[in-house]
C-alpha cells in the first residue's frame, strides 16, 4: 500500500486532479475547508463519472457511501450507494479502507495517493485518488469527496 502524500503531488499528478484540487481550493474562500453546499454539482460536471461523496457520521453508521459516480460503479462492479465503508470498498480491503478514511477524517487536510490496488472485479495497474474533506461547520469533516482514476490493467468484463 502507497503512502498519503501532501503537495507538491499537482506536479506529476493527472490534470483532472489537479482541477479538482484547484476547484476544492476555491470553494474554501480561506477556511480549512469547503463545505458540501459550497460545492456546486453542475460545476462538478468534469468530475462526477469518478467521483464519490463518503458521508462521516457518528458510529454505529461511520463511514456511508452517499453517492458513486457511474464509471466507478462499473469498475466495481456493484453500486455502493448507502453501503457502509466497512462493509464495502471500492478499493479493495473494506477493513484497509475504513482505517485509511478514518485516519484522514482526523487529519482534515486533503490526500493524494498514487499506487496500484486490487478491486472486487480486477486488478488496477495505476490508481490515482483524491481525498478532499468537507465541513458544514468549518471545522470538523462531515463529508469527504473522493476522486478515484484508474488504469486498468486486467479487464473484469473480459470473460475470455
Amino acid at each position: 500500500m502507497g503512502v498519503w502524500r501532501d503537495q507538491p503531488f499537482l506536479d506529476s499528478c493527472d490534470q483532472r486532479i489537479a482541477s479538482l484540487y484547484r476547484y476544492w481550493t476555491e470553494k474554501r474562500r480561506g477556511r480549512p475547508m469547503p463545505g458540501r453546499g459550497d460545492i456546486d454539482p453542475i460545476e462538478m460536471k468534469p468530475w462526477l463519472g469518478r467521483l464519490a461523496l463518503i458521508d462521516v457520521a457518528a458510529e454505529p453508521d461511520g463511514l456511508r457511501w452517499r453517492l458513486v459516480g457511474s464509471e466507478l460503479t462499473i469498475q466495481s462492479g456493484t453500486d455502493l450507494t448507502g453501503r457502509r465503508v466497512d462493509e464495502a470498498s471500492l478499493l479493495g480491503d473494506t477493513a484497509l479502507a475504513h482505517e485509511a478514511l478514518i485516519e484522514f477524517v482526523d487529519n482534515g487536510v486533503p490526500r493524494y495517493r498514487n499506487d496500484p490496488l486490487t478491486a472486487v472485479s480486477g486488478w488496477f495497474r495505476s490508481t490515482e485518488r483524491l481525498y478532499l474533506p468537507l465541513s458544514g461547520d468549518g471545522r470538523r469533516v462531515d463529508m469527504i469527496l473522493l476522486y478515484v482514476l484508474t488504469d486498468i490493467l486486467v479487464d473484469p468484463y473480459d470473460r475470455d
